[in-house]
């Protein structure tokens, strides 16, 4: 037989929103009577982006080593 079948491996890396806390930096005076500033950390929530690989495996046909694919019709090897 000039046709083998094999499992494919198909990769695809797909974007999410997801909720999350991030650090948040904003300055203010450091007092009531200062005028210097002073830097202030706090978390809150705000949206991160997610890469997610997503795998799927197919079965495919393909011709086997040593064969190609007929250029004429793509249906025999």
């Amino acid at each position: 037989c000039r046709w083998c079948t094999k499992l494919k491996e198909e990769k695809t890396v797909r974007q999410d929103l997801e909720m999350g806390e991030c650090t948040q930096k904003y300055q203010a005076k450091c007092g009531w009577f200062s005028s210097s500033l002073c830097t202030y950390y706090e978390m809150v929530p705000c949206h991160k982006e997610r890469n997610h690989t997503v795998v799927q495996y197919k079965i495919v046909s393909e011709c086997c080593h040593g064969y190609r694919l007929d250029p004429i019709n793509n249906i025999t090897c």
